[in-house]
């Protein structure tokens, strides 16, 4: 039995990290939103934000993997913006984003940027 939790366990470890790594990298919305770039910080996530508009740098104050969906949470003061995001992977250079704000909800696209 206890081969079995550490064999499951593992497996889901591993679905984590290959789902972790699917977000890795810098994205950007085209102008539409924000670009994003997203690396791994001592084995967690971490997630840069900067308006395509302004250029200015949003607060991201949480970020949690729920299975392939990654969810941020971003706050920018200067103009007191709050957004919810579930960016999703469509492909290896296309994540989809449903952004939720005061304005109501959005779709867009996100394409990976060559590094």
């Amino acid at each position: 039995m206890k081969n079995l939790f550490i064999t499951i366990f593992l497996l889901l470890t591993t679905f984590i990290s290959k789902a972790q790594e699917e977000f890795l990298g810098n994205w950007t919305s085209n102008g539409r939103a924000t670009d994003v770039t997203i690396t791994m910080v001592n084995n967690s996530l971490n997630v840069k934000s900067v308006s395509s508009i302004s250029g200015n740098l949003l607060s991201t104050t949480n970020i949690k993997l729920k299975g392939k969906k990654l969810h941020l949470s971003n706050y920018y003061l200067k103009n007191n913006w709050a957004t919810e995001v579930v960016f999703e992977i469509k492909n290896k250079n296309t994540l989809t984003a449903l952004i939720t704000n005061k304005n109501g909800k959005f779709y867009i696209t996100y394409i990976k940027q060559k590094t």
